[in-house]
């Protein structure tokens, strides 16, 4: 949890640092929304065990890179 808060922190003192943090701010975005799409990546492969892998066709079908689905492979 403290990787998270230095995270955090960082952003912070980079917004009242920098005359311009948009720059900053956007880079702060994109992380965050890589970082929940990773979340959704590891939930979905997380019910795709616990459901079976292969079980419905909603789960992950065992074949190929597991978190490749994004590019529904």
């Amino acid at each position: 949890m403290i990787c998270v808060e230095t995270f955090w922190e960082l952003f912070r003192r980079l917004d009242t640092v920098l005359a311009h943090p948009h720059r900053a701010r956007i880079f702060n975005t994109c992380l965050y929304m890589l970082y929940m799409i990773h979340c959704v990546a590891c939930s979905y492969y997380a019910l795709s065990t616990w459901e079976g892998i292969g079980a419905t066709t909603w789960t992950f079908d065992g074949h190929g890179n597991a978190y490749g689905f994004y590019w529904f492979q």
